[in-house]
């Protein structure tokens, strides 16, 4: 496993550096650190910003590659990301912002939108993931799913949890939805071998090569931005994994869409899986 760490010289910044640090040592993956400058000029404050973060993550005992480079932030670490085969990106989040209130999407997004891996964001003050909650969209994550086992499933170690999360919402809802499925509990939708029943059991049967690893499904009812939120909050989590339909551009992720509203609304680290068209 790769492990691209993107951050700056900000609270924030240091926030993806730690935890990202953390990550590196927990799983043993290999580790980049890159640091990207606006103009020349700033080449030595740069320099000077990245060798503290390769002294502070020599004393974890890890052996960073860094990278200085010069650009636009985002697209310097999207190539980066794709030059050396990386498996997970892990940058700050900063704070979450009501879409309307800017005009342009920051780094932050236009890295979610373009990587070619999944993407973690750092924010508050997170800890090293042990419970996961996986939100699980149906037909959907059976493909997003293996995209974030594959490249980042090293982040489960034995005694993490994970709650595999579906949300079913009489709005969304197919026709061939039988009423009391909208108030069924996960085991009952698997028992009775419903659509979303056989969603869960396939998406539990993702993790049953991580030994050591406990996985529950869980089922709420209601709309679903609202019912993620809810769950977030009951739960003890420490990161929330959720998948991302893709266009090609950056702007794709500027809609009203799930992802986009829980990673605005919350202050937990969220990993995001994008599934190019």
């Amino acid at each position: 496993m790769h492990i691209l760490i993107a951050s700056n010289n900000t609270p924030h910044g240091q926030t993806a550096l730690e935890y990202g640090l953390g990550l590196v040592k927990q799983t043993g993956a290999a580790c980049t650190l890159v640091h990207v400058i606006n103009r020349p000029e700033e080449r030595p404050s740069g320099l000077a910003v990245l060798q503290a973060q390769v002294e502070q993550a020599q004393q974890l005992g890890l052996k960073p590659r860094a990278e200085l480079r010069l650009g636009l932030p985002a697209e310097q670490i999207v190539h980066l990301a794709y030059e050396a085969d990386t498996d997970l990106i892990v940058m700050g989040g900063g704070t979450p912002e009501k879409l309307l209130s800017r005009l342009i999407a920051p780094a932050s997004e236009r890295v979610l939108a373009n990587a070619p891996c999944p993407v973690l964001m750092v924010r508050g003050a997170a800890r090293l993931p042990k419970r996961f909650l996986v939100l699980h969209s149906g037909a959907e994550a059976l493909r997003t799913l293996p995209l974030f086992l594959q490249r980042a499933g090293s982040i489960l170690l034995p005694g993490s949890q994970v709650v595999l999360l579906h949300v079913m919402s009489q709005i969304g809802a197919s026709h061939q939805v039988s009423g009391w499925e909208l108030y069924a509990d996960a085991d009952e939708l698997m028992r009775n071998k419903t659509l979303e029943g056989e969603w869960l059991e396939q998406g539990l049967a993702f993790f049953e090569p991580y030994k050591g690893v406990t996985t529950t499904a869980k089922v709420r009812h209601g709309l679903v931005v609202d019912e993620i939120l809810a769950e977030v909050r009951q739960g003890d989590y420490d990161l929330v994994v959720l998948g991302s339909h893709r266009g090609g551009t950056w702007q794709d992720l500027l809609i009203d869409n799930v992802a986009k509203q829980i990673a605005g609304r919350t202050q937990l680290p969220i990993l995001v899986v994008q599934r190019q068209v």
